[in-house]
């Protein structure tokens, strides 16, 4: 008998939970197909603070998306191909340049310079360095387009470093803190909304169940009354919560603050990228009138 007992006690509640799911489901249903009687409707105060909360949080969802693809490192940048048509074409020059310092090339046939995967660059900017430095060696440091593309070679490459330093703080104080601010307070706010709809749906099927109730057996309009009391208290209550944690994320300054480091974080990368190409500029300037006096002296000859 004992045993009987305290088995249902434990089927109870889970009966009680499983009759309170099929009555929301009826009244969702009911409210789709346009037949509910009973709507609750929310307070003016709270749609107004959900429509701001869902500003903020789609905002954050956006910027956290672009951030990460802002630092992310590039997939392959097609190096290999690039690879082909400049690095490997310098091997081949100079192998073939070698064997022909030894009166080999001949003998030895076609030259089959030796290739090796090259690693992914850390960014664009390294990749545009390296493709650079290595085209100047084929192009030779003593003419002047050589020695500009060494020049810019090299200015990439501390732009590039300068990338990784500005993706690292992003990451730090950027994503990170907005991720974990989606994760955290912004979840929450959102799982109570769904506990307000929830509670909502179950007034309104307790508020339906009362016109089913017999007008003639007063006890079970009492309950039915006492019911609806009840599920009132809760759905204050949560409605009451989920402003209360839709207001904190709205008010709250971390967003702004966020947005800040971003825009800081920015400011050092553009400013040091900046003042790394106006050191380049003028030489890149001077390079080419050089050019261009070789090319007017070189036709002016013929």
């Amino acid at each position: 008998m004992d045993s009987f007992q305290s088995f249902s006690q434990k089927i109870n509640p889970f009966a009680q939970k499983l009759n309170r799911s099929f009555t929301q489901v009826k009244q969702w249903s009911q409210e789709k197909m346009g037949t509910a009687t009973e709507v609750t409707e929310l307070p003016k105060e709270y749609n107004d603070l959900e429509r701001r909360f869902d500003a903020v949080r789609n905002i954050q969802q956006a910027l956290v998306r672009l951030s990460k693809t802002y630092t992310a490192a590039p997939l392959a940048l097609d190096m290999n191909q690039i690879g082909e048509s400049i690095w490997d074409f310098s091997r081949s020059v100079s192998g073939k340049i070698q064997h022909a310092a030894l009166g080999q090339e001949e003998a030895a046939g076609p030259v089959s310079p030796k290739t090796t995967e090259e690693p992914i660059p850390k960014t664009v900017y390294h990749g545009m360095g390296r493709t650079a430095l290595k085209a100047s060696e084929t192009v030779g440091l003593e003419e002047p387009y050589g020695a500009a593309l060494f020049k810019f070679g090299s200015i990439q490459e501390k732009i590039g470093e300068a990338k990784l330093n500005l993706d690292d703080e992003v990451l730090l104080k950027f994503t990170d803190p907005v991720q974990n601010n989606l994760n955290t307070s912004i979840a929450l706010a959102l799982k109570a909304r769904k506990n307000v709809y929830s509670s909502r749906l179950a007034l309104d099927a307790t508020k339906n169940a009362l016109r089913s109730t017999n007008p003639t057996r007063p006890d079970q309009t009492d309950q039915a009354q006492h019911e609806i009391l009840k599920a009132e208290d809760e759905f204050v209550a949560v409605v009451e919560e989920a402003m209360s944690l839709m207001k904190a994320v709205v008010e709250s300054p971390e967003a702004l603050r966020n947005l800040s480091e971003l825009v800081s974080a920015q400011l050092r990368y553009y400013k040091e990228a900046s003042d790394l190409l106006s050191e380049l500029a003028p030489e890149i300037d001077e390079l080419q009138v050089t050019q261009e006096a070789l090319y007017r002296d070189s036709h002016n000859h013929h």
